[in-house]
C-alpha cells in the first residue's frame, strides 16, 4: 500500500488507476445522466489536492512481473455545499478483491484522516444503480440533503441517477 498526491502519480499507476476506474465504471457512467469520457475523467482524477491510497500487487502466475495497481481510494478534503469534509472522488478494486474487507479498510483510513482533520463528515457520489450504494449505507452513509431525489411515478418509484452520500465523522 503507499499513499501518493495525485501530481506525484507515477505514469503507469495513474494509467492502471484510470484503466481500473473505467473498467469498473465506463458502463454505468453511460447508463447515467452523466455519461462517459475519458478526457473529463482524466482531469478529474489529477484534479489538484487529491490523494491517493493505492493497492498495488505481482500479476500471477509470473513471480517476476511489476506490481500493478489492483485498487485504490481517492480522496480530499474541500467544501461541500459551504462545509468542510473529505470527499471520496473514487474507491476503485478489481472484482476478485471485493467482499474481502479492503473496500471498508481503505475507507475507514480516509475517515480517520477528515476525523482527525476536523472535519465534520466525509462525502462520496455513487450512481443509483450501482451495488455499491447497498454497501455504502450498511457503512452508514445516507443521503444527503441536497443529492437528487427518487422519482415518484404511478407504480413505481425510479431512483436517482446518482446519490450523494454523507457520513458524520466523531
Amino acid at each position: 500500500m503507499s499513499i501518493v498526491k495525485a501530481e506525484d502519480l507515477l505514469a503507469i499507476d495513474f494509467l492502471n488507476c484510470f484503466e481500473l476506474q473505467k473498467l469498473n465504471m465506463m458502463q454505468m457512467y453511460k447508463l447515467s445522466s452523466l455519461g462517459w469520457s475519458s478526457t473529463d475523467k482524466l482531469l478529474e482524477m489529477k484534479e489538484q489536492g487529491l490523494i491517493y491510497i493505492l493497492l498495488k500487487a505481482k500479476a500471477f502466475p509470473d513471480p517476476g512481473a511489476s506490481e500493478k495497481v489492483v485498487g485504490f481510494i481517492s480522496f480530499k478534503a474541500t467544501w461541500e455545499n459551504e462545509e468542510p469534509v473529505v470527499y471520496c472522488y473514487e474507491l476503485q478494486l478489481r472484482s476478485q478483491l471485493r467482499n474481502f474487507g479492503l473496500g471498508r479498510y481503505l475507507l475507514d483510513i480516509i475517515e480517520s484522516f477528515g476525523s482527525k482533520s476536523g472535519l465534520p463528515k466525509c462525502m462520496l457520489t455513487v450512481f443509483g444503480h450501482n451495488p455499491a450504494y447497498e454497501f455504502y449505507q450498511r457503512l452508514g452513509y445516507t443521503p444527503t440533503s441536497f443529492s437528487p431525489k427518487p422519482t415518484q411515478l404511478r407504480k413505481r418509484i425510479i431512483p436517482p441517477s446518482y446519490w450523494i452520500l454523507e457520513k458524520a465523522l466523531s
